[in-house]
């Protein structure tokens, strides 16, 4: 069984939403909303994309997949049987967002020593709840998939400045990974070939850990 093959539906649509994202000029990261384990919206970074594109947020520095994801929910579903799934921990942002829209579960493939903010949704007063629950998968080889797609699209924009990958500098076989992708070409040679979300996650998997059977 293959890598992607293992993943729940959830986790790999917000992949192919965040793989989605890198193929458009953007951040690749995705998100989607469940309801009763049927995905009712979609969302991904936007941020390197034209402003005002209909029926989403672009072009913009709130152009977030957690956003784009949560703008798609009537106001009429929005409630506590409502899981969000995010590729990357959500932002002071996006935690807000997710609280106003009262979201009862929140499941992140990782996290973000640099800006994710999950725990105000544990303690803050104003946004923690007894139905709010954040599952993180910490430590996850789906983690370490995650992480290397955002930092190499990162380093490929020029934006990882010293403090930026010092802050994953505990994670240093993904840094080493994204920044020996930068170079090689091998991510942009599968976003211009159009190679299938699937591929893609399952390629970087073997490279995360070539002797692990899934």
């Amino acid at each position: 069984m293959s890598f992607w093959d293992t993943l729940e539906t959830p986790w790999q649509e917000a992949f192919a939403q965040a793989w989605e994202a890198y193929r458009a000029g953007s951040l690749p990261i995705g998100a989607v909303v469940t309801r009763d384990g049927e995905i009712i919206a979609r969302g991904r970074n936007r941020l390197g994309e034209p402003h005002q594109i209909q029926g989403f947020i672009s072009g913009t520095n709130i152009g977030h997949a957690e956003i784009n994801a949560l703008a798609q929910i009537p106001t009429a579903l929005e409630g506590h049987e409502l899981s969000i799934y995010t590729t990357v921990e959500p932002c002071p942002m996006c935690a807000g967002a997710i609280r106003m829209t009262h979201v009862g579960n929140v499941f992140y493939a990782a996290r973000d020593p640099w800006a994710g903010c999950a725990n105000l949704l544990e303690s803050h007063s104003y946004m923690a709840r007894d139905w709010l629950k954040v599952r993180g998968l910490q430590g996850s080889h789906l983690e370490q998939v995650s992480l290397v797609l955002l930092l190499h699209c990162i380093i490929e924009q020029n934006d990882a400045h010293q403090g930026f990958l010092a802050a994953f500098s505990p994670i240093k076989q993904v840094v080493k990974l994204a920044q020996d992708f930068h170079f090689n070409g091998k991510i942009r040679d599968w976003r211009d070939s159009k190679m299938p979300t699937g591929d893609v996650l399952n390629e970087l998997a073997a490279l995360l850990e070539p002797n692990r059977v899934y």
